[in-house]
């Protein structure tokens, strides 16, 4: 008989199930274990073993579909399944036998199990059924699947040597931390102005320094848990790397630390979304702090269009007066751009009240901080109205006297500081209302995006 034939018998959630021995590779016990950004399901946080980072299953839940009461499992079981390792949390070894027999597993639960548990044995002693656990299925799991696709992830972001000194902030219960020299200070909201907009994860812009500045909401974006309740932030954080910075709300500032490199356990590959923001994970005492990556932070899909440009005081200097915080959006023809102090507030589209008088400009109303807004579409407004309305559309809020107007575009690209330009006269004869614009630059194509006023806009009579 091989060492496939020996099974190690444990016990968990007040079962007694058995693994194959060729599979198990270290019993852990009071393993110490780090909160890892949406670990699923059935993963509670993971196990550090050098650069690696193991997913620790809680087999209480994937067996009972609950949790165990204690916060931490005596024991953690480490096996392996074709290259990749997952931690199992138990209560205890019971034996290690080598059974007269297996017998297919005929378990009246549901499916799941009996994808698990396909075969089991008698205890030669007890006589009593033990069911065996496939790794291979374990591994294939779906709420486990992602984090064991690769749990020994190579510290790609995090020098092996040197120090690092990192500034740390509580954000809805999650330790952050981030390089030090990318935070620029720590703001207050009571001395800025706050615009509220719609996205999910950038809920405002703060005017900071004369521009207005997008402030993330880290929880939101890395879909880690959220409170119950919920309430405006007070403070921020503005941060910059290279030329761009954004702000973050948070809860307080814990200070500074300084930490050895080869102390921050990389997530990289790991199947944990969004990993590739993250130095990695630090334990600190009793806490898990989650570094982030700063650069690669700006660098991602989602935020790369909302981060703005960080003026120096010579730009300030320079082009004192002149530069003014813009909203690039699609209008339906083309990309255009309106100052942003023109605007109350930027909304995702909700169902609007209608009162039989929709035209094709005029789709409706909407209530927005206890006031009417009547809703316009702006393409309709210049020639090329929207097919359809859906939530997927954005609502740019605005005030003429004490009314409040709302122009209906397809999406918002992104905020920038620019100073706007003359448009060049042959540019005029395509768009005669459009007389000023701004220069985008990105990846080294530059675009220019004419400047709609939309305070100037008229629109038709509401019938």
């Amino acid at each position: 008989m091989s060492t496939a034939d020996v099974y190690g018998v444990l016990r968990a959630a007040h079962f007694e199930i058995a693994l194959p021995t060729e599979s198990i590779e270290q019993v852990v016990s009071r393993p110490e274990i780090l909160c890892i950004p949406d670990p699923g399901r059935y993963v509670s946080g993971a196990l550090r073993r050098g650069d690696q980072l193991i997913p620790l299953v809680a087999l209480s839940k994937l067996l009972l579909g609950e949790e165990d009461a204690r916060t931490k499992p005596d024991l953690a079981l480490i096996v392996r399944c074709g290259g990749r390792l997952a931690a199992l949390s138990i209560d205890g070894i019971v034996k290690v036998t080598r059974p007269n027999a297996l017998t297919l597993s005929d378990l009246e639960s549901d499916t799941n199990h009996r994808t698990l548990f396909p075969r089991f044995f008698r205890d030669p002693e007890s006589g009593e059924a033990v069911a065996i656990l496939d790794p291979a299925a374990l591994f294939a799991h779906d709420g486990i699947r992602s984090l064991a696709d690769r749990p020994a992830a190579e510290a790609e972001h995090t020098s092996t040597s040197g120090k690092l000194k990192l500034a740390c902030f509580r954000c809805s219960g999650c330790i952050f931390a981030l390089d030090i020299s990318n935070v620029v200070r720590a703001i207050h909201a009571e001395e800025n102005t706050i615009t509220p907009i719609g996205m999910s994860f950038v809920p405002s812009y703060w005017e900071l320094d004369g521009a207005q500045t997008p402030m993330l909401n880290l929880p939101r974006f890395l879909r880690l848990p959220q409170p119950s309740t919920s309430s405006r932030p007070t403070r921020g954080l503005l941060i910059r790397h290279e030329s761009r910075q954004i702000g973050i709300e948070i809860d307080d500032v814990l200070g500074a630390i300084e930490i050895h490199a080869s102390a921050i356990a990389s997530i990289a590959r790991s199947g944990i979304p969004n990993a590739e923001v993250y130095r990695g994970i630090l334990r600190r005492g009793s806490d898990s702090i989650l570094v982030l990556d700063l650069g690669a932070l700006l660098e991602h899909d989602q935020i790369r269009s909302i981060a703005v440009a960080a003026a120096s005081p010579a730009d300030h200097t320079r082009e004192a007066g002149q530069q003014q915080s813009f909203v690039v959006y699609e209008s339906g023809r083309g990309l255009l751009a309106s100052a942003l102090r023109d605007m109350e507030g930027i909304i995702p589209l909700p169902e609007l009240l209608s009162l039989g008088q929709s035209d094709a400009v005029f789709q409706g109303f909407l209530e927005w901080r206890g006031q009417s807004v009547s809703v316009l579409d702006l393409g309709a407004l210049l020639g090329n109205p929207l097919e359809y309305l859906n939530v997927s559309r954005s609502v740019l809020i605005t005030r003429s006297g004490d009314e409040l107007h709302g122009f209906v575009v397809p999406r918002v690209e992104s905020l920038v500081l620019a100073a706007p330009q003359p448009v060049p006269p042959i540019a005029c004869k395509d768009f005669p209302n459009l007389t000023q614009m701004i220069q985008l630059s990105a990846q080294g194509i530059r675009r220019n995006v004419m400047i709609l006023d939309l305070l100037a806009l008229t629109a038709p009579a509401i019938p």
